[in-house]
């Protein structure tokens, strides 16, 4: 006897895989099916909008159209990036025609492409949104492998640090990007800026340490660790000192803004642990330094003292 399946499964099945759908307003639709075989994007962006206006086709198998368009436009964009072509993987991204569902791919290779470029702020927030959607199980029911998840969080804490801003932290110390992405890190890096050669904030990292005060605030953890780093100008004991005074300086500033002084721990590393870059290529040796110059914090976790500055 053959076992059949629930109607459920079958469509649950259907809905995940990567070969051109089959569903019920998709059988008969040969142009469609040999469009998706043939992974012809504009043939496609020809044929979505009378598909959509089928009224037998159900919400979720256009959508489902719409996130395989958007995979076969993520594959070609790849391509075109790894020729060095940015700027017509850009427009094709960009164009809802070919890439109708925003994906968090679509919003990673968008990131990739202005990393390139050298535009950090706009790579930060293209990174984090894509760590935002990949975190969501609605917008992503098939997460990506660990190394995909991981090149995203990398550069998303890589712009950040060089955009200078907290922009992770939204009204409310509500987390977003690298602060909501649930990776295992043992420390998170901030763009706490501070003036060359002190322990003072600049403007901007006297924005940012406002905004995590109230992310803190938000999380209530029973324990902060922050750590200091510096860039590797200067000699080790120096670097230690200015670690370390920083780090403070971040603690002082939580402390008047009512975190609790048991909670918080500081250590200072000096220029004993550069940052894990992605691709060290592209940055000048300035935008390597501005990256190691960061603070770092862990929450309710412990936080190894190998390299620390006694």
């Amino acid at each position: 006897m053959i076992k059949r399946r629930p109607l459920i499964f079958v469509i649950s099945y259907l809905l995940s895989t990567q070969s051109p759908i089959g569903l019920a307003c998709t059988e008969d639709n040969q142009p469609l099916n040999q469009a998706l075989q043939n992974r012809d994007l504009d043939t496609l962006a020809a044929l979505l909008p009378p598909f959509k206006r089928q009224s037998h086709c159900t919400l979720e198998e256009i959508d489902h159209l719409q996130r395989q368009m958007s995979q076969l436009a993520v594959a070609k964009a790849k391509q075109l990036l790894q020729a060095g072509a940015l700027e017509p993987a850009k427009q094709l991204l960009l164009q809802p025609r070919y890439a109708p569902f925003n994906s968090w791919e679509v919003q990673a290779v968008l990131g990739e492409i202005a990393w390139r470029h050298q535009e950090w702020s706009t790579a930060s927030g293209l990174f984090n949104q894509a760590l935002d959607l990949l975190d969501d199980p609605k917008e992503t029911p098939i997460p990506p492998t660990s190394a995909e998840k991981q090149k995203v969080y990398q550069l998303a804490v890589e712009t950040q640090l060089l955009t200078g801003t907290l922009s992770t932290v939204r009204g409310g110390g509500e987390p977003g990007g690298i602060f909501r992405s649930a990776l295992a890190v043992e420390t998170t890096p901030v763009p706490v800026q501070f003036v060359f050669g002190k322990a003072t904030f600049t403007q901007e990292g006297q924005h940012s340490a406002n905004k995590l005060v109230g992310y803190f605030k938000r999380q209530n953890p029973h324990r902060i660790t922050l750590v200091g780093h510096t860039d590797p100008v200067g000699a080790d004991n120096y670097n230690c000192e200015l670690s370390k005074q920083r780090a403070e300086t971040l603690k002082k500033y939580l402390i008047t803004e009512g975190i609790s002084v048991a909670k918080i721990t500081t250590l200072g590393k000096g220029k004993r642990e550069a940052l894990s870059l992605y691709d060290p290529s592209n940055y000048t040796q300035e935008h390597i330094n501005q990256l190691n110059r960061r603070v770092e914090f862990a929450l309710d976790r412990s936080v190894a003292d190998s390299n620390a500055c006694r």
